[in-house]
Formats: C-alpha cells, sequence, structure tokens
C-alpha cells in the first residue's frame, strides 16, 4: 500500500476495515472509490482524531486533570468549530453506554441462571443423598458395614469350604498314599 508523508505521531494506521465501513456508509451505491482515495481517507481521519485528541488534552490540563474524559472530548469539538457534531455525538456516546450496560446485564443474568441451576442440581442430590453439604460427593457410612458384613460371612463360607476341601484332599491324599504303598507290595506279574 503506498504511503503520503505523513505529519509527527502520524506513524500509525487506522484499521482498514473501520475506514472503508465508514467510507462505504456515506458513499452512495455504485460509486467507486480509488486506492489513493481509500489512503487519503485514512490519513485525514488520523489527522482529526489527532487534532480532537490534542484539544481534549488542552482542556483536560487546563482543569488539572491527566484523564480526557468524553466531556473534554465534546467541548474539544465546540472549540474546534464543529459545535453541529456535539449532539449526534452525545447520542452516540449514550447508546454507547446502554448497548455495554445491557451486555453486562445480560451477562450478570447468564450467570445467575447457571448459578441457581448448578445449586438446584445440588440441592436435589444432598436430598438425594449423593452429595453432603458442602457439594462433594457423599461417601454412604453405611457401605464399609455392609462390605464387612459381607465379607465376613463370605469368609467363613470360604474357610468352611477351604478346611472341607482340604480335609478332602487330605484325605485322597492318605487314600492315595495308602493306595500307593500296598501297590508297591505286590509284585507285578508278567
Amino acid at each position: 500500500m503506498a504511503t503520503l508523508d505523513r505529519p509527527d505521531g502520524l506513524d500509525q494506521e487506522l484499521p482498514r476495515a473501520v475506514l472503508q465501513r465508514l467510507i462505504k456508509n456515506v458513499v452512495p451505491d455504485g460509486v467507486g472509490i480509488s486506492r489513493d482515495a481509500k489512503i487519503a481517507f485514512g490519513v485525514a481521519a488520523q489527522i482529526f482524531v489527532s487534532y480532537v485528541t490534542a484539544t481534549s488534552n488542552d482542556i483536560a490540563q487546563a482543569a488539572k486533570r491527566k484523564t480526557l474524559s468524553a466531556k473534554d472530548v465534546l467541548e474539544a469539538m465546540e472549540v474546534m468549530g464543529f459545535p453541529d457534531f456535539v449532539d449526534p455525538l452525545k447520542a452516540s456516546l449514550e447508546e454507547y453506554k446502554k448497548e455495554q450496560q445491557d451486555k453486562k446485564d445480560k451477562a450478570k443474568r447468564t450467570k445467575a441462571e447457571k448459578e441457581a441451576a448448578k445449586s438446584k442440581i445440588k440441592a436435589e442430590a444432598t436430598l438425594d443423598g449423593h452429595l453432603d453439604q458442602d457439594g462433594r460427593k457423599r461417601k454412604d457410612p453405611n457401605a464399609g458395614e455392609i462390605a464387612k458384613e459381607s465379607f465376613t460371612e463370605n469368609d467363613s463360607e470360604h474357610v468352611n469350604k477351604s478346611a472341607r476341601i482340604d480335609g478332602d484332599d487330605a484325605a485322597s491324599k492318605n487314600t492315595d498314599a495308602a493306595g500307593d504303598a500296598s501297590m508297591d507290595d505286590v509284585e507285578p506279574t508278567s
């Protein structure tokens, strides 16, 4: 993109998309804009913004403030000789503030609705016994006793079965041992 010589302090360009949107909103349909004209619009916008900023800064410094406010900008427009811009700027500023407040209110409502839904789910889970009052998963206090009781019952059955099996195995081993002993005594016949 070709650049024009710019006055001091205008080394940053305004976003091209913003400039094109501004130009498109003002120029009638069917009217073309050359590349150089777009550059000139951009430089003119930068100069205007710089001029308004410098004038607003002078007004703020005269009031012994370091922060520029919207009031300073509106006063600067009158000082610069653009009093017809003040009322539309005030209206735009009020509309912008209202939009921002609406966004904040909507975000607060959404957050409150999510929190309410989360609290409702947590309360239902607490009532159902799945969560404690702090929202943590509840451990069933009876689960350990039930498991212990069932383990004890199963364990004793298992021990009894093992004893019976071991006893059966020992008896069969004795029988086998006795059987083997008697077989050793017998000599094979051929």
